[in-house]
């Protein structure tokens, strides 16, 4: 996750130009991705006991 939060507002602001605004936008993107990542293993458990149960 620093890849996304570090990586991106350093390329964001040094060599891209851009302001405190894309910072943010990146801090943003960054809780996205971790909340995508965390949420991934409920949602494939939760289809998986459906399968098991034969309810779709």
């Amino acid at each position: 996750m620093w890849c996304v939060r570090i990586l991106l507002t350093f390329l964001c602001v040094r060599y891209w130009g851009l302001g405190l605004r894309a910072v943010w936008y990146c801090m943003i993107a960054d809780n996205v991705c971790k909340a995508v990542l965390f949420a991934v293993p409920f949602l494939t458990k939760r289809s998986r006991v459906r399968r098991w149960l034969g309810s779709s």
